[in-house]
């Protein structure tokens, strides 16, 4: 289990769709809703470098390039609910994120 801290939402659509959070060492993470159910919402995080988030704001890379480049170095899936000033764990996962159903399509682009 590893902690990261909200910083700033992205998108938002009911609710943060995508978010930016930071790790104690200044890790730069992005989490994108992939399940709503219940008072909170299940979100796919990787860790990524600092470049390819600033490309993404700028819409120079788009949301599922960055989150497969990203994610070469692990994934996660995490709970997140409304109180955006707690620690939100994130729970490793396995196995290729290209297998499963939680990338968005291609050309999403902020």
């Amino acid at each position: 289990m590893k902690n990261i801290w909200y910083k700033a939402t992205i998108f938002e659509y009911d609710g943060p769709q995508i978010f930016e959070a930071r790790d104690r060492m200044g890790g730069h993470y992005i989490a994108v809703a992939v399940d709503e159910s219940g008072t909170d919402c299940q979100y796919l995080v990787v860790g990524t470098e600092m470049e390819k988030l600033r490309k993404f704001r700028i819409g120079e890379m788009d949301l599922r390039s960055l989150l497969v480049e990203s994610s070469r170095d692990g994934w996660y899936l995490t709970a997140f609910g409304v109180n955006e000033e707690q620690s939100i764990t994130i729970q490793p996962q396995h196995g290729d994120l290209l297998q499963r159903d939680y990338l968005p399509d291609p050309d999403f682009f902020v």
